[in-house]
């Protein structure tokens, strides 16, 4: 049958000129095409641009065309009887045309042959990506079936490509005609989900979507009335991503009022799932992006386990491989490994043989590695390595064969290895096969999130046997036991030193865990504080009010924090309206002489649990405060004698009216004292506007203030409300009432202001 060659040509913003269409036409010209028909196509805007392109609020997302996309086109979604198959329109090559972009990717022609079958007038109908239309169903009503993938793999800044579905459609092209257009829109709806209170060493590997209505799957659509109707719906998707920014696709539906649940699945960090309900107006529209933000931090983890990362000065140094059972002692493998090296003739070793300790691995390490400074001449490249890896003073050394057999255990994700090559065990053992992918997996992650070079535990093809590293020496000098993670054997094995070329991982043991993770977190916080927008109010000498903007525990905050070096010329007090005769913050400021203050202690407001503090001032007693409060409401308190404060740890009221104190405030949860947690009850419930004091190692007071239930300042939880006075470096610390009673005066006027009349305020002057 004879062919005729059409030329599609395609712009996707109506910003294009005719101009640089023209241009484009005559230089894709073909002069020796004699059969052929030049059609220009100018196309429409898309339908929603904003969605991808760019975007109104300055924010770039990725161009809609890319090179080598596959459109598949129809015309009048007509159907071939005596083929039973739809007349699809091919390229040359009988396949699904591919775009050629230009204009950075805004515009993008293809071509097309028609067949002498082809009746006139006719409609072109185009969808893109390919892969999405699965094939014509029904001419008359003008519906074929199209999906919506429920597996999609995520880029840093866009959805699936699969799963970003555009529908076009062509006027009635006459026989004759010389131009048309072809203009998409789109089918799919777009979520933005941002996942916030996971671990900061949270690899993420799938986060998985379900909702209470279809959001993909396979349908019937109406081309002619952008319409469609269930056929394989699905209400769950799985989004493939390492970030906490999760772009995907969806059929528009209306998610008012309905539950959506999210399953995050990380690498190193176990699974976490939350269950959201949304608000009434949440939709999944076509061409729109919809954002949603949701909080894991009060999605407890159960702990350190082998295959979580271990941190240090902020970035991955190594993976856990063991774990001792209070979690207090840890053993950490590297995440690069040494050069490859071939062993020396076992005589060489002679001065080691004698060791009477071989099975220890740093008792060996040092005495290869004395060998090696009295035998200059020979080169071990694991020496080296190590030698690299210990120049700031850590006890990296070789790992004995049990190190590797844990190891081993933590890659497979079974105590019992399967010997067999990865080709085999990929069909045989398909859940242990899948563990060691999801390990090479965990490597890459870190690489890509950190910058962090790694090495990956097998980098060899599956169907060979992988790489091979040595062990320390277990006993024999001449011998050494190697664990060979391709073809999955790693039973122990003696091989003299001299047959193979292998490399070292390094391993080192981290005792005292909860206090080095502490010391980290604390690192990663002040880093954030210290990244953050500042600016400093001084009063007076010593007095400052620093006013900060930054991102911490992975949202917008404010934070103020009023900065007191106490003494004669600068009194801490407490102020006490009365529980029930409460004034602003402003009023019993000015009355007290302060020169800044904060809000001090619950009492009694709405319908709200009493919960008020005993409050002394002066030596008189101002409140009793309610009995059987728990640490929550009335954990600490605040006390003042002459210029010195002090914070204390009390059970309840009744303990706190026995203090000598002459000046007390109870309040709670204690936060911090001697700069740890007092173990009193955190609630992550919400994150809201926190107000603490706090002081410091060298008696500097501090009154810190944290704005919150907003876009640009989102509050905290008392969790991270106690992360942030220990990065201020604060020793002791203690919860005041938050939410609206939350308000800073400071030198006249309100740095963070409240209308709420509150019990009493904290105040220097």
């Amino acid at each position: 049958m004879t062919m005729r060659t059409l030329w599609m040509f395609m712009a996707a913003a109506a910003l294009t000129s005719t101009a640089c269409t023209k241009e484009v036409i005559e230089n894709d010209y073909n002069t020796t095409d004699t059969e052929g028909r030049r059609v220009q196509f100018t196309i429409s805007e898309v339908e929603g641009r904003t969605a991808f392109g760019e975007s109104t609020d300055g924010t770039t997302y990725p161009t809609l065309w890319n090179d080598g996309d596959q459109i598949k086109v129809n015309y009048n979604l007509a159907y071939d009887t005596e083929n039973t198959t739809s007349l699809l329109v091919s390229d040359a090559d009988g396949k699904n045309p591919k775009v050629t972009t230009y204009n950075n990717g805004k515009n993008a022609s293809f071509e097309v042959a028609l067949t002498e079958a082809v009746t006139y007038p006719c409609t072109f109908y185009a969808v893109s990506p390919a892969s999405s239309w699965t094939h014509w169903n029904d001419t008359e009503s003008g519906i074929f079936f199209l999906t919506q993938p429920t597996a999609q793999t995520a880029t840093a800044d866009s959805c699936d490509p699969k799963a970003q579905v555009l529908i076009g459609r062509s006027p009635e092209y006459p026989a004759e005609q010389k131009g048309m257009s072809l203009s998409f829109s789109h089918f799919s709806a777009y979520g933005l989900l941002s996942l916030t209170g996971l671990p900061n060493s949270a690899i993420i590997s799938t986060v998985q979507l379900t909702a209470e209505v279809p959001i993909a799957g396979t349908l019937y659509y109406d081309v002619r009335n952008k319409t469609y109707e269930g056929s394989q719906l699905k209400k769950a998707i799985t989004i493939t991503t390492p970030s906490t920014q999760v772009w995907f696709g969806a059929i528009p539906t209306d998610l008012s009022g309905t539950k959506l649940k999210i399953v995050v699945t990380t690498a190193n960090k176990g699974t976490y799932t939350k269950e959201i309900t949304l608000r009434s107006g949440s939709k999944l529209t076509s061409g729109r992006i919809a954002k949603f933000t949701v909080d894991f931090s009060d999605v407890e983890h159960e702990g350190i386990i082998p295959g979580d990362i271990w941190f240090e000065n902020g970035k991955p140094a190594g993976i856990i491989y063991w774990v001792s059972t209070d979690s207090e002692t840890l053993k950490i493998i590297h995440l690069k490994r040494s050069e490859p090296m071939v062993w020396n003739e076992p005589a060489t070793y002679t001065e080691i043989k004698d060791n009477d300790d071989l099975t220890k691995a740093h008792t060996n390490t040092s005495a290869l590695q004395d060998w090696a400074l009295a035998n200059p001449s020979v080169k071990i490249p694991a020496l080296d390595y190590l030698a690299t890896l210990n120049q700031s003073g850590d006890d990296w050394h070789w790992p004995t064969r049990n190190d590797m057999v844990a190891l081993g255990k933590v890659y497979y994700d079974t105590a019992t290895i399967t010997k067999k090559n990865k080709a085999t065990l990929k069909t045989e053992a398909p859940e242990q096969y899948a563990a060691t992918q999801q390990f090479e997996a965990l490597l890459t992650s870190i690489e890509t999130k950190y910058s962090v070079d790694t090495d990956p535990l097998d980098d060899a093809a599956e169907d060979t046997n992988g790489t091979t590293y040595w062990t320390s020496c277990d006993y024999k000098i001449d011998q050494a036991w190697f664990g060979r993670f391709g073809n999955y054997n790693v039973t122990a094995n003696q091989y003299t030193k001299k047959d193979k070329a292998c490399y070292i991982r390094a391993v080192k043991t981290i005792t005292n865990v909860s206090a080095k993770l502490q010391e980290e977190q604390d690192k990663v916080i002040e880093g954030q504080l210290r990244a953050g927008t500042w600016s400093t109010q001084t009063l007076r000498e010593g007095v400052k009010v620093h006013s900060g903007s930054m991102t911490l525990f992975g949202r917008s905050q404010k934070i103020y924090v009023t900065e007191i070096t106490p003494s004669a010329t600068n009194q801490i007090g407490i102020y006490h309206a009365g529980a029930t005769t409460p004034k602003v913050v402003a009023t019993q400021a000015t009355s007290a002489g302060a020169l800044a203050a904060v809000n001090g202690g619950f009492f009694p407001f709405a319908d709200h649990t009493v919960k008020t503090g005993f409050v002394r001032i002066n030596g008189v007693d101002k409140e009793q405060g309610v009995d059987g409060l728990q640490a929550s409401y009335a954990g600490g308190a605040l006390v003042i004698n002459g210029t010195t404060p002090d914070i204390k740890k009390v059970a309840g009221n009744e303990e706190a009216r026995e203090l000598p104190d002459k000046n007390v405030l109870v309040c709670g949860p204690l936060l911090l004292l001697d700069g740890v947690n007092p173990n009193q009850s955190l609630s992550t419930a919400e994150y809201a506007q926190r107000t603490a004091v706090g002081i410091t190692e060298n008696g500097t007071f501090l009154m810190v203030v944290v704005d919150g239930r907003k876009t640009s300042a989102s509050g905290m939880h008392l969790p991270e409300m106690q992360q942030l006075m220990r990065s201020l470096r604060a020793k002791d610390a203690l919860n005041l009432d938050g939410g609206g009673s939350t308000a800073l005066w400071a030198n006249g006027s309100y740095v963070h202001s409240s209308s709420r009349a509150v019990a009493n305020i904290v105040y220097v002057k």
